[in-house]
């Protein structure tokens, strides 16, 4: 009985996973709005563009980061 209930719970998780999917991949202009959002939100907030600073920002919306890869 309890290996049945085992199996039957590891079935469950496995089946819940493989139902979630892939992640959804982001067009190049999708990707453009969300780092336009971003920046402008850096602004808002330090009152200057994130490329004037001495180091590299990497800003974030939605789960993106911008630049997505850093020098």
């Amino acid at each position: 009985m309890m290996l049945r209930l085992s199996v039957l719970l590891l079935s469950l998780a496995v089946g819940g996973l493989t139902a979630i999917g892939p992640a959804r991949a982001i067009s190049d202009e999708e990707r453009n709005k969300i780092c336009t959002r971003a920046e402008m939100r850096y602004q808002k907030l330090f009152g200057k563009p994130s490329a004037e600073e001495d180091v590299t920002i990497v800003t974030m919306h939605k789960y993106t980061f911008c630049p997505s890869n850093s020098p």
